[in-house]
């Protein structure tokens, strides 16, 4: 985090932007993060030592209840030091720049996300850490694609929606694919759309076209 923090120190003082965008503000997965920084810092702050629940993790078939919870501390801890680091960008940009927008890519399925990525973005909009969020949205199924929509639907209060864009995929579905999600995006009254990415738009011009001709109506 140090690290981090210290070359978005030197980005913010020596250049003119209008923003800051994280991508991959997150862990790779569920089971990332064992490295010895993150279990010595658990040690320190909550006075216990995770790696005997790895070892029985591992061994086991079924987890114990007592192992669950053992292991929902340790995820909490990840959750909470990407959560600060977050806010400490936050914080950062404040005292040397309050007008500087922080965005962040973030997954698209809200409890996926929390639980599985340690992301909770949810907290960070809550909270006013970041500006807007871009939820990659990008599977090539419609089902899919609105299950996500629907999942932040019922969860974020009307409040936060126009700082929601939501970002959605031109590398993986034809451009009528591409054409039918962004009109749900619209229709469900998202601020934005950002598509990824912009070297599919220069590949294919039937990107540009489409896109002009759906903002035309």
């Amino acid at each position: 985090n140090n690290y981090l923090v210290s070359v978005f120190k030197e980005i913010l003082l020596n250049y003119e932007i209008d923003g800051l965008h994280l991508d991959y503000v997150r862990y790779q997965d569920v089971d990332f993060g064992r490295n010895p920084y993150a279990i010595a810092k658990f040690k320190q702050d909550v006075g216990r030592d995770p790696n005997p629940w790895f070892l029985e993790m591992e061994r086991s078939n079924v987890a114990s209840q007592r192992l669950i919870g053992n292991l929902k501390q340790w995820n909490n801890a990840k959750r909470k030091s990407i959560t600060n680091l977050v806010k400490e960008l936050r914080g950062l940009i404040n005292d040397i720049d309050p007008d500087i927008l922080l965005s962040a890519a973030v997954k698209p399925n809200l409890y996926v996300a929390r639980e599985r990525f340690l992301q909770e973005w949810d907290v960070w909009l809550a909270a006013g850490y970041v500006d807007w969020v871009v939820p990659m949205n990008y599977s090539p199924k419609m089902s899919d694609f609105s299950q996500n929509i629907s999942v932040i639907n019922n969860t974020f209060p009307k409040k936060y929606r126009d700082k929601i864009i939501m970002g959605i995929a031109l590398y993986n579905q034809s451009s009528n694919e591409a054409a039918k999600k962004i009109r749900y995006s619209i229709k469900e009254k998202f601020v934005g759309i950002s598509v990824f990415s912009y070297n599919q738009m220069k590949k294919n011009s039937d990107y540009s076209s489409l896109l002009d001709k759906i903002y035309e109506n």
